[in-house]
């Protein structure tokens, strides 16, 4: 797994990444944005079901997605958004770190950082090129009946009116994955009669519909991903909460104090932190805490305090 400081790296990129491309992203997609979560898209899906004309389902599978992410397609899309040669640099170095199994380093040319917190948003921006975009603006036109896409990382499903356009989509669907380096996992995917009219035809007929899983269906590769990305989160977090307690309570050099850093000692007021300041200056800096008794105003309360937030720090 990457180290610490590669983390705290690849969050600042993904801050970046989401700041150009959440304001490019679609309503269709779900998983690993900002404010969005699996129960929205449920929740979307069954209003979809419930409400629309939807009679087919097509559920397909992206094979192995996150390890055939091609690398040189996806810094193509990122240059459409993105002109900095030094973010498009590093992203490119993660993408090319490889990953270790067993022990044993592979140089890989695709698939998303293994363990990275990078892996999710890149592979949103992958999709939404890839699928997002082209079902909504190319898919769409083409229908006459609804349809309706609802994705999650790359889980997802499509909802259509008539049989003739969910068989279409299909096969179109694979030439675009195909442009892409992604391929349909054929034991996963199919087309299922399903809605409120498939639903109760079957009640009529004494038969069952045909049921699917979205979401419960996640690989492990997914689960993995997930909780990678939690646990970058939370070293992440813990790693600034320390920093940010280390220099709160690291203390600072005496003879480079300024009066605003004085006053924040509890009873130093600003007269006395420019009594101490002058007193230091005339000295030409003072080389132990106890010298500050000599200041006026300045008693064994006062430097106890003093002495939990400055030290005499030896020069360099």
């Amino acid at each position: 797994m990457p180290a610490v400081e590669d983390k705290i790296v690849q969050m600042s990129l993904k801050k970046i990444l989401e700041a150009i491309f959440e304001v490019d992203f679609l309503d269709v997609s779900y998983g690993f944005r900002p404010n969005r979560n699996c129960h929205q898209a449920l929740d979307d899906l069954d209003k979809a079901v419930m409400t629309k004309p939807v009679n087919y389902i097509v559920d397909m599978d992206i094979e192995k997605f996150f390890d055939t992410v091609d690398h040189k397609k996806l810094m193509e899309l990122l240059r459409e958004r993105i002109a900095d040669p030094s973010i498009l640099r590093l992203i490119g170095r993660f993408l090319k770190a490889g990953v270790m199994e067993e022990g044993k380093y592979y140089q890989v040319d695709r698939g998303t950082p293994q363990g990275g917190i990078l892996s999710p948003i890149l592979s949103n921006i992958y999709l939404h090129y890839c699928l997002d975009l082209w079902f909504e603006k190319v898919v769409k036109k083409q229908m006459r009946g609804f349809c309706q896409l609802i994705r999650y990382a790359d889980d997802f499903v499509v909802g259509f009116q008539k049989a003739r356009e969910a068989r279409a989509f299909e096969r179109s669907l694979r030439e675009r994955l195909g442009k892409f380096g992604l391929k349909v996992s054929e034991e996963k995917s199919r087309i299922i009669s399903f809605g409120r009219y498939p639903y109760l035809s079957a009640q009529k007929e004494g038969k069952r519909v045909a049921t699917f899983d979205f979401l419960e269906k996640m690989s492990t590769r997914q689960r993995l991903v997930c909780l990678q990305v939690l646990v970058t989160l939370l070293v992440v977090y813990f790693l600034s909460v320390s920093l940010v307690y280390a220099q709160a309570n690291q203390k600072l050099d005496i003879n480079k104090a300024t009066v605003s850093e004085l006053v924040t000692v509890k009873g130093i007021g600003e007269v006395k932190a420019k009594a101490i300041v002058d007193f230091i200056k005339k000295k030409n800096g003072i080389k132990s805490m106890d010298e500050l008794l000599e200041v006026k105003g300045i008693g064994p309360r006062a430097l106890e305090k003093l002495k939990q937030r400055f030290e005499v720090k030896p020069k360099r």
